[in-house]
């Protein structure tokens, strides 16, 4: 079957599997590199894609998982939906589900024609280096001091945005242990003041602070961070995207058979929309698809990169039917008044204990899926090799030499703290 004659991925075959040089195992062969491509202010080169590689070992399955466990927010989507309302709501889903979709599918061929360009920054850099050849006639000086900036911009950008995400996610498990902390199993069905809190805090108070908590999110943190690349993580993703599923069944049940709040006196109401709250709707709409920030790295990481376009429609057709049951059920449910943390729309219940303590082990999960790039930016530099483990033995500032694991470990507990310390700041 043919591709569209829009599609990226269009060519005299129609799919870009076919671009790919590959040898019977279905591995990448390097491709001749008759144009400069290897941004050399970038060490993506230590990292590309070929045979001898230790980073493509990673199964189409794995990553489509990882990165579909990155973008999956379906919980969020009611208070999503709520801040654009129906009309702007379904434009910004709409229009954030197809740019992610097409420029996903033409990332997979620029990675698959240029396998050296195999993280955001490199890929980046490169665009606005041709782009510049181009608007300039040919003018390599200026083509090149596009490709510097450009790739420092985009890494400055990718770096801040990762590294607060984790901090947010750090934020989000430890809301989630404070909640529990405060008797979310006990057996009350209701949320009413006179509700009994069934827990052994004084007065419903908590028995940690929430600085606390985030110390135990750090202490809890560490071991998952030792898992070196989205190779290593194929065993831990499977049980991380059964939790998921295992939660959106439980925010349905506890909407449509527990609470029915479209049934209650008065019901929901809707509207109210203004524009700082519609920028938030496209905002976190576009946050949806968050694992789009990854796609080159993941790339990278892929036994068979050019079974990208399936991982592409796998996930897509995971994630979008979720996103809009969710979004329709809960904003149909609580109209305005849904909450980003839809929990707390609901009974103290056990089903809501155990809703909330799977939304805790996913963004437990996405602590470690969220820093592993950044970690890999900083360890590849260094020359920590992340497909060993005791050899060779690198050398680190302060230090000096050590094993692979332990530089892993010493440096992703440290990088690990300064978000602690961030998510600790007021």
């Amino acid at each position: 079957m043919s591709s569209p004659p829009w599609s990226p991925t269009r060519e005299p075959h129609g799919r870009y599997e076919e671009l790919a040089q590959v040898d019977e195992y279905g591995t990448m062969r390097p491709t001749p590199q008759n144009d400069d491509v290897s941004d050399q202010a970038s060490d993506d080169a230590l990292v590309h894609h070929d045979d001898s590689s230790g980073w493509a070992q990673t199964p189409a399955w794995n990553i489509c998982l990882n990165a579909a466990m990155y973008c999956a927010v379906p919980l969020s989507m009611p208070a999503t939906l709520a801040a654009g309302g129906w009309f702007w709501g379904t434009v910004f889903f709409a229009y954030a589900t197809f740019a992610t979709y097409w420029t996903g599918l033409v990332i997979g061929r620029v990675y698959l024609e240029h396998p050296r360009l195999a993280t955001y920054p490199a890929m980046a850099s490169e665009a606005f280096h041709n782009l510049a050849l181009e608007r300039t006639n040919g003018d390599a000086r200026v083509a090149r001091n596009w490709r510097t900036w450009s790739r420092r911009a985009v890494k400055i950008t990718q770096f801040a945005t990762f590294y607060l995400d984790t901090v947010t996610q750090m934020i989000y498990v430890a809301q989630y242990f404070a909640q529990l902390d405060l008797g979310w199993f006990g057996t009350g069905a209701g949320r009413d003041e006179g509700d009994e809190i069934q827990s052994d805090s004084p007065a419903g108070r908590p028995r940690l602070c929430q600085w606390a908590w985030v110390l135990v999110v750090w202490a809890v943190s560490v071991p998952v961070m030792q898992i070196p690349t989205f190779h290593a993580s194929r065993w831990v993703i499977v049980p991380a995207v059964a939790v998921l599923a295992v939660s959106v069944a439980l925010f349905l049940y506890e909407v449509a058979v527990v609470v029915k709040p479209w049934s209650c006196e008065p019901g929901p109401s809707f509207g109210g929309v203004t524009l700082p709250s519609a920028m938030v709707s496209l905002g976190n709409m576009a946050y949806a698809y968050g694992g789009h920030g990854v796609f080159p790295e993941s790339l990278r990481e892929m036994r068979e990169p050019h079974r990208w376009p399936s991982v592409m429609r796998w996930m897509y057709a995971g994630l979008v039917p979720a996103y809009v049951v969710c979004a329709v059920v809960g904003y149909a449910g609580y109209g305005r008044f849904a909450q980003a943390n839809i929990n707390l729309n609901f009974p103290k219940n056990w089903v809501n204990g155990v809703s909330i303590t799977l939304q805790l082990l996913q963004c437990y999960y996405l602590i470690f899926y969220t820093n592993v790039v950044l970690v890999l930016m900083v360890e590849t530099r260094w020359g920590i090799d992340p497909t060993k483990t005791w050899r060779p033995r690198t050398s680190l500032p302060v230090i000096g030499s050590t094993s692979p694991a332990v530089a892993r470990m010493l440096f992703r507990t440290a990088f690990l703290g300064t978000q602690v310390a961030l998510a600790e700041w007021r």
